[in-house]
């Protein structure tokens, strides 16, 4: 077991000191040494003259400002920062000549400010570089996006942490006159912690060395600073999103293990339960449809206990319908019935209504024949009736394809049985009615036979 120990300093500021100061220190997928680095092909580019804009697009803390400040040395142009708050009209009447424009999260800039970078990037006097957390594709105005070219920085591995953490710790040794002492467990954990964040990284390497308290190791130094809220995510970028693609795909995929993960990294986070609850409801129809009806009631019980219930006792809620979604019976008949309907309400039009589908209101309606045909089904046991209930344009078509799972099969199966049993009644009736014609028949030919010999008598 380690600890910390050696003079207390000021404001240490590992992430800047540690900053890389050219591309030989640059750590991480990006790193010039990897043949697969997404910056040689742009590098090359600018080497030959070239100025494209660039957007850089990743997690936090994985060295895309870093990158953007090298980037903007190589274009061999003035480099103009734009500062948060300061509007970009100011920054571009401010200069006479081509320049660098750094932006450090871009996605903050507003419509028509980015609007404003458009005709000096297209004339040239501009060499935008900016930095984005969240994904340009939704963050950046169209007429923008066309202009620059977006590089997307991964996330920093285990490795690439271990790298940084060395560092971090032979500068504390050889510059501060600081030893943190770590074993392969406490090594470990602390790079778990960072959840593929440099910055971060470095901010508890930090506060384990000039913050740490005598005599508490730094396993549980460690576990004061993690907790549920400090995962990292964002409600309004790709991270939702990503997170319950994955939740529903695995409930669709009925694995209640991968349903329940998924979960607890977004539980973790304390999204909120409400939009949880209703994607679940959304699940429970889309995925599990007519094969477990129940579903749709579990998940809509679910979502009104998470409207009155919140943090902790809610994510049970959320994880109990989500494994009960995993484990229940599959069938999106429902939802592909209603997409083939919808087509061929695009195809054939607004067609009529059936007459005797008509409800006659007035006696206006009524005169016209509006549902005078019409059969009532409760009428017979069966409860069903032959008559036409689509238009007759469409008479013939499927929409609805029943999944043979769970109760649908039952449901479906039930339906066949019954209307098999009124055809059959169909049948019956309709040849007692050819009985009572054929009677009726012979005994009107009979009559007149007997008349014609009663004349012929006569």
């Amino acid at each position: 077991m380690g600890g910390g120990r050696g003079r207390r300093g000021g404001a240490l500021s590992l992430w800047r000191v540690l900053r890389p100061g050219d591309w030989s220190e640059l750590v991480g997928p990006c790193s010039l040494s990897r043949l697969d680095s997404p910056l040689h092909g742009l590098l090359e580019e600018i080497r030959r003259g070239g100025c494209p804009s660039v957007v850089l697009w990743g997690p936090p803390g994985t060295g895309k400002t870093t990158i953007a400040h090298l980037l903007a040395e190589e274009y061999g142009y003035p480099v103009v920062r734009l500062e948060p708050g300061k509007s970009v009209a100011r920054v571009l009447h401010s200069v006479s000549a081509t320049v660098v424009l750094l932006v450090e999260e871009i996605h903050h800039l507003a419509r028509n400010q980015q609007d404003l970078l458009l005709l000096p990037i297209e004339e040239g006097r501009l060499v935008l570089v900016g930095t984005t957390t969240e994904n340009p594709g939704v963050t950046l105005r169209a007429p923008l996006l066309s202009r620059v070219r977006v590089v997307e920085v991964p996330p920093l591995s285990a490795s690439d942490l271990s790298v940084i953490l060395d560092r971090a710790l032979r500068y504390l040794r050889e510059e501060k006159g600081m030893v943190l002492d770590l074993d392969e467990e406490e090594r470990a954990r602390l790079i778990r912690y960072a959840w593929g964040d440099a910055r971060r990284l470095l901010q508890m390497v930090e506060s384990l060395v000039v913050g740490g308290a005598r005599g508490v190791s730094v396993r549980n130094r460690l576990r004061q600073q993690v907790s549920w809220g400090g995962i990292p995510h964002s409600r309004s970028g790709d991270d939702r999103y990503l997170l319950i693609s994955a939740l529903i795909k695995s409930i669709r995929g009925s694995d209640p293990q991968g349903a329940v993960y998924w979960l607890a990294r977004l539980v973790s986070a304390r999204e909120d339960p409400l939009y949880l609850a209703r994607r679940l409801l959304i699940s429970a129809s889309e995925d599990v449809g007519l094969a477990d009806p129940f579903a749709l009631v579990l998940a809509s019980a679910c979502y009104q206990a998470c409207s009155v219930v919140g943090y902790p006792e809610c994510s049970w809620f959320l994880s109990e319908t989500a494994i009960y979604l995993a484990l229940a019976p599959k069938s999106n008949s429902a939802y592909r019935a209603l997409n083939r309907a919808v087509e061929a309400v695009g195809r054939r039009g607004p067609l009529p209504v059936p007459m005797h589908l008509r409800n006659p209101v007035t006696e206006w309606h009524r005169l016209a024949g509006w549902g005078a045909a019409y059969e009532n089904p409760h009428g017979n046991p069966w409860h069903l009736t032959a008559q036409r209930f689509l238009p007759e344009e469409l008479e013939g078509e499927r929409f609805y394809e029943p999944v043979l799972v769970g109760a649908e099969r039952g449901l479906w199966l039930r339906f066949l049985r019954l209307r098999e049993a009124f055809w059959s009644y169909l049948q019956q009736v309709e040849g007692e009615e050819k009985c009572k014609g054929s009677d009726g028949k012979s005994n009107r030919d009979g009559s007149g036979s007997g008349s014609s010999s009663v004349a012929s008598g006569d």
